[in-house]
């Protein structure tokens, strides 16, 4: 069996650097104006290259398709803004590239289990501003299962003094 061995896979990625570095300009204009909508077709006009390829190499950067990753940028923004501001729902999903309240109400309440203005109210009966540790991935210090859109996690004044973060998710339900 000596010399029948497979050779080593080589650990290469199937996007080119020129490719992954459109993909990166293509992420930043998306989320550098999340109020605009911009279609698949006018990205690859303007980016100069096939929707296909550029939906395949979005997904292998991201890990997520165009339409998921820039859903998810738009919840997080319009969980803040509900946070921290006092614009009217309305207000909040224009903000986020959303005509339609009812329709943003819906992809918040798919995001965070629970509708924009409840959302506002809950985070505001335990939150300050000021509060919030951002992190990029999973909340890993309590449950380990919150979604992407509970990227936060809150300091509960009992914290404050070396204790334990409380996921924002477990808070809220509370």
């Amino acid at each position: 069996l000596q010399g029948l061995e497979r050779p080593p896979r080589r650990e290469t990625s199937p996007c080119q650097a020129e490719q992954i570095e459109t993909v990166r300009a293509v992420h930043d204009l998306l989320t550098g104006d999340l109020a605009r909508r911009v279609t698949i077709e006018e990205l690859s006009r303007r980016f100069l290259m096939n929707p296909s390829t550029l939906k395949s190499v979005f997904k292998e950067v991201y890990g997520d398709s165009i339409a998921a990753h820039i859903r998810e940028h738009r919840m997080e923004r319009a969980a803040l803004l509900l946070r921290e501001t006092e614009d009217t729902v309305a207000q909040v999903a224009r903000a986020v590239g959303y005509e339609s309240q009812s329709r943003f109400s819906s992809e918040f309440r798919r995001a965070y289990q629970l509708l924009p203005r409840e959302y506002r109210r809950r985070a505001r009966r335990f939150l300050k501003p000021g509060d919030y540790l951002r992190l990029e991935k999973l909340c890993l210090f309590c449950c380990g299962s919150c979604p992407r859109a509970f990227i936060s996690l809150v300091w509960d004044s009992r914290y404050r003094s070396g204790g334990t973060p409380s996921c924002f998710l477990n808070t809220l339900v509370k």
